[in-house]
């Protein structure tokens, strides 16, 4: 009945002599449509969701930077204020992360038309520097930090935040295209 030992059936000896299937037969392959919908689960594949949470810090870490590089040129390596200008560079980086965020400027169709969001872009901005001057002057300290320095960053700030939503604007496009974002 059964040339097969159940005690030996995995044995060295039987897996060296088993043949396999034949070669004419592709048991494991797929069919043509299988392929093309396996294709798009792909893993290299990005959320809307996740794109737009990365492009939060990237913009978080490209404003405090910009802040600290304008700081260092014009006031010096904390020589005035050696821990006031960054806690005031980083808050008010968050707090334009944060506007942004409540403008609905971080939806993929906000990134992808950036020509169209330019003015609520610039207000956001300018919304974060009113808030910050307010701040300073409500706690009396106006006076003490640079409007030279605050005027540049302003300029650098925004110019560095408009040149990113332009080039996220060509790379959402080309993943859309491509089909590596949902």
């Amino acid at each position: 009945m059964n040339e097969i030992d159940p005690a030996r059936r995995f044995s060295i000896d039987a897996v060296r002599k088993f043949d396999g299937p034949a070669s004419g037969d592709n048991l494991g392959g797929m069919n043509d449509v299988a392929r093309q919908v396996a294709s798009q689960y792909r893993r290299d594949t990005m959320s809307p969701i996740m794109v737009s949470g990365v492009l939060r810090m990237v913009e978080f870490a490209l404003l405090f930077l910009s802040g600290l590089c304008v700081y260092f040129y014009y006031v010096g390596f904390f020589s005035h204020l050696a821990w006031q200008y960054p806690l005031t560079i980083a808050a008010a980086s968050f707090l334009a992360v944060v506007l942004l965020d409540v403008t609905d400027c971080y939806q993929v169709v906000s990134l992808m038309r950036p020509l169209a969001n330019f003015g609520r872009l610039l207000l956001v901005w300018a919304g974060t520097f009113a808030l910050m001057a307010l701040t300073a002057f409500a706690m009396k300290m106006s006076e003490d930090y640079s409007r030279l320095f605050f005027g540049t960053w302003f300029v650098v700030g925004f110019m560095l935040i408009f040149g990113l939503r332009l080039l996220m604007s060509k790379l959402i496009r080309r993943w859309a295209r491509d089909g590596r974002m949902e």
